[in-house]
């Protein structure tokens, strides 16, 4: 038996892509030909199963924001925080932007639990600690669901550094406001409702993540076809 070609098409269309990989081989087969054709017919169903559940749909990212230009510096302060609202239609947070000056080591950025209206360092669900850097910080890879509608907050801790820090400006942002704590890690806050932290996140209604049970069926799909062309020698 010899196989000719592997082809795969994509088809998109406001549901999971779908993919389908057809799989065309000749029929001059003297030994074994019904063999042959089960054997990659049962690979090429398996990879189609495979396939289809290895991508899925992302639909339209939700922005959030200070939208104010004006911006100072933090002065003085351990750490920082900015409560925001899960937009009711994509509550899977997938990337937080802010900005940073001054010159600490690093600092640690976590999303925790609003407790009695203040962020409670005790309820972290996503942390990740970075260099310091000047500018724009991007967090990427969040992908953290929330629940639609309720409170949460970012929390910069500058990690032992007090000098010239996260940048805010005034309350640009409605749904949420800003926080500043004199002590890195500590969980006493002062809240100011007029200011904001300078910030953007962006949420989506999926993540895109391959399922290892997906995984596993193409393999088999691949292992099947494997064995037809061991055979076929």
């Amino acid at each position: 038996m010899r196989l000719l070609a592997v082809e795969v098409t994509i088809f998109s269309d406001d549901i999971p892509w779908l993919c389908i990989l057809r799989i065309r081989y000749s029929t001059n087969l003297k030994i074994g030909q019904f063999m042959m054709k089960k054997i990659l017919n049962f690979a090429t169903v398996t990879m189609v199963m495979a396939s289809t559940c290895l991508s899925s749909n992302v639909n339209a990212a939700t922005s959030i924001g200070n939208s104010l230009i004006a911006l100072n510096p933090t002065l003085g302060w351990g750490e920082a925080a900015q409560s925001f609202t899960v937009p009711t239609t994509d509550n899977i947070l997938s990337q937080w932007t802010f900005a940073l000056d001054g010159s600490g080591a690093n600092y640690k950025f976590s999303i925790v639990e609003m407790n009695g209206g203040i962020p409670d360092v005790t309820q972290s669900l996503f942390s990740v600690t970075n260099p310091w850097g000047t500018g724009s910080q991007v967090i990427n890879g969040i992908n953290l669901a929330l629940t639609p509608g309720a409170q949460y907050a970012a929390v910069i801790d500058f990690l032992g550094y007090t000098d010239i820090s996260v940048l805010y400006g005034g309350d640009g942002y409605s749904d949420g406001n800003g926080f500043w704590g004199d002590v890195s890690g500590g969980n006493f806050w002062n809240s100011f409702s007029d200011l904001d932290l300078n910030f953007s996140a962006e949420f989506v209604s999926r993540t895109n993540v391959p399922e290892p049970a997906s995984i596993a069926l193409l393999g088999l799909g691949f292992a099947g076809i494997l064995l037809a062309r061991r055979r076929k020698a």
